[in-house]
């Protein structure tokens, strides 16, 4: 490969650094593209997979909430028909509500928003004689319920007794349904970590996780920016927001397949330009030896009569020179020395060639002996003068040496210029065929 490369001309050396470097820049677009696909599937998937697990913690707290504030609304409606009964049967009422409930930590009740029973007793001895007026913050929630008429569902608040627990208050009215008549409250207390625990809310894996109430965060380090899935909590008298956003730092499935995805790609990239490579190398081998001359690796007749029909019909049609070369006396080489030693004088002679020409000309063998060279905007007489002149001191001053043998190139040149555009092909090669024989047939007789 590196030697194919080194043969190619500057022009298709060019050529192939462009068509390489557009490749490179194609290539980055597939590895990002491919790596981009296969980092949105997974997040799909996850998020998906999130969408799921935070769908059923919602449905498991929702439950929680609602099985527990259910089976103290009982309670709170035995309170609401004989207050002095529920308070005479505190203990065996409560003990009741809590065996069945699965998070309900104590109950108090609360005449004139005075706590005078709790149920377990033990650990919460402080509750008793709480006055909620005077805990602004719990007994704004008090009043909310007594305002509504209903169960009112706090945030999580920190207890007296220690702790922090969600608080279902119940407004008792003896004059229900009118609700004019406030006696005080029952208050259920909900242990907030146990449920949250129980929910599964912390174990939700590779997602950041909030839980909110309007301006107030109940669970997670603060609000999402931008989360992939939001879902609403509905319970009795209020609603939280529960919202989830994908974590991928801590992802190692994201890692390792994007990883994968981008090294796959381009490998991928890697074998198509080798493929390419080989394909524009068995091209260029083919278009080789049909245009090329096997021995001196220079043009041949087809190349050199298709180049000239291309020049002759282009719409710039521009003036140029053909030289017809002609080998002075290469039959008496071959006969003297062998084919081999005339093989090596005809590559001389078309290395020569080539050096004596810029890279835009043609060097073309077209016969045994017979060479001709194109040179583009070379049309004027004395720059027709200049090249032969060159050709001929060229020759006279670089002898061919091969081994011990050392020869003088002798070269017979006609010259035919297109200036004219309706001079045809056969015109030119024929004009340049006479004036080379005449050429050859002048030094021949000098030399005599």
């Amino acid at each position: 490969m590196i030697n194919f490369i080194k043969e190619l001309k500057v022009s298709e050396k060019k050529r192939l650094v462009i068509l390489s470097f557009l490749f490179i820049l194609l290539s980055i677009a597939f590895v990002r593209f491919v790596t981009q696909e296969v980092y949105e599937r997974i997040s799909d998937d996850k998020k998906r997979d999130l969408e799921s697990q935070v769908s059923l913690v919602r449905a498991n707290m929702e439950a929680a909430i609602y099985m527990d504030t259910y089976l103290a609304d009982s309670l709170a409606m035995i309170v609401t028909i004989n207050p002095e009964f529920a308070l005479k049967e505190w203990h065996s009422i409560s003990e009741k509500v809590i065996t069945k409930a699965q998070y309900v930590r104590n109950m108090g009740i609360a005449p004139n928003d005075i706590i005078s029973n709790t149920y377990p007793l033990k650990g919460n001895e402080r509750a008793i004689g709480l006055n909620f007026r005077e805990l602004p913050e719990q007994y704004e929630t008090v009043l909310k319920a007594k305002e509504s008429g209903r169960v009112y569902i706090t945030e999580p608040v920190a207890l007296v007794q220690g702790g922090k627990a969600i608080i279902a208050r119940y407004p008792i009215f003896t004059d229900y349904p009118l609700n004019q008549n406030y006696w005080g409250g029952v208050s259920v207390v909900i242990n907030y970590e146990k449920m949250l625990e129980a929910v599964g809310i912390q174990k939700i894996s590779n997602a950041y996780v909030t839980l909110s109430k309007g301006n107030s965060i109940l669970y997670g380090d603060g609000f999402l920016d931008q989360p992939d899935i939001k879902l609403p909590i509905h319970l009795p008298s209020s609603k939280w927001q529960l919202e989830a956003k994908l974590n991928f730092s801590n992802n190692p499935d994201v890692s390792r397949y994007t990883t994968a995805a981008c090294l796959i790609s381009v490998l991928i990239c890697i074998l198509v330009y080798i493929v390419l490579l080989l394909l524009i190398r068995s091209y260029f081998f083919a278009r080789r030896h049909a245009l090329q001359d096997e021995l001196t690796h220079i043009s041949n007749r087809r190349h050199a009569i298709q180049y000239l029909r291309n020049t002759l019909n282009s719409r710039a049609n521009k003036p140029f020179s053909l030289f017809s070369i002609d080998l002075n006396g290469f039959k008496l080489v071959n006969d003297t020395y062998g084919h081999n030693i005339g093989d090596e004088y005809l590559k001389f002679v078309a290395q020569s060639l080539l050096g004596l020409t810029r890279e835009t000309d043609l060097v073309a063998r077209i016969g045994g002996d017979e060479f001709i060279v194109v040179l583009l905007d070379v049309h004027k007489p004395g720059q027709v003068e200049v090249v032969l002149d060159k050709i001929d001191h060229h020759f006279k001053k670089h002898l061919f040496k091969s081994n011990d043998i050392t020869l003088q190139v002798s070269v017979a040149v006609g010259v035919a210029v297109s200036n004219d555009k309706k001079a045809t092909l056969d015109d030119l090669l024929a004009q340049a065929d006479e004036k080379m024989y005449k050429d050859k047939y002048d030094k021949k007789n000098k030399m005599q």
